[in-house]
């Protein structure tokens, strides 16, 4: 195995840092009720985006803040930054769902919101409607700017996603997460590059020419954190 390089297999997520050494982490399932949360939210959003097309104003429970390891020279231990970040298909899934998305884009159709918004909304609508569809034990996101998070990620694949909405639930997810990279030959940043593309010229999107890769994220350790009444008995 080489070192730097992040590979899940048998229940297990293992890395070689670049001194050689090898780490292993058991992978553990997101809990039923954080993925009924994100489809839920989904459906709630794409039924709105549905009806109001692209002014629609929405929290963004996928948005989680992600953190992670800098240097040991570096002034701060942690570096954090917002991350657009998504169920994964199973694998069983992955090659229809990537087919449904690319036979969409390959009709030509550039971003002519006037007349192929409702079909852009209906398609991910069906991707996001079984939560038996899902990989139980990884979520997705993409790099856009390639910055320090991508640097640290790098350099330490091990991170932390912070995720939460708005009143009154105020729900919050803590997962923690072994990051593999994944490039353009992969199925994985595929799906996740064609996913964003879908909506690549919306209001709600900051419009971007390429992006230089993608994370798998491994989920190694889940913590609720949704705020609750306290008993000091």
């Amino acid at each position: 195995m080489t070192r730097g390089i992040v590979r899940a297999e048998a229940g297990f997520v293992h890395w070689i840092n670049r001194h050689g050494k090898q780490r292993q982490w058991a992978i553990v399932p997101l809990p039923e009720a954080f993925v009924r949360w994100q489809l839920e939210w989904r459906a709630t959003l794409y039924k709105a985006l549905r009806s109001a097309e692209k002014r629609t104003q929405f929290a963004p429970p996928h948005l989680p803040v992600l953190a992670t390891l800098n240097g040991a020279k570096a002034p701060a231990p942690i570096n954090l930054a917002a991350k657009g970040v998504t169920l994964l298909p199973r694998e069983d899934r992955l090659q229809e769902v990537v087919d449904q998305i690319e036979q969409f884009a390959a009709r030509g159709a550039e971003p002519d919101y006037s007349t192929t918004w409702r079909e852009r909304v209906g398609l991910v609508e069906r991707i996001f409607a079984d939560a038996a569809s899902f990989h139980p034990s990884a979520l997705g996101g993409l790099e856009i700017f390639e910055g320090r998070t991508y640097r640290n990620l790098v350099r330490d694949p091990r991170a932390s996603l912070l995720f939460l909405s708005g009143g009154p639930d105020f729900v919050s997810y803590q997962i923690d997460v072994i990051a593999e990279l994944v490039r353009e030959n992969d199925l994985r940043y595929r799906y996740l590059s064609g996913l964003r593309r879908l909506f690549e010229g919306a209001p709600f999107h900051v419009p971007q020419s390429r992006y230089g890769c993608g994370y798998v994220f491994w989920v190694i350790g889940v913590s609720d954190k949704t705020p609750r009444t306290r008993s000091w008995e």
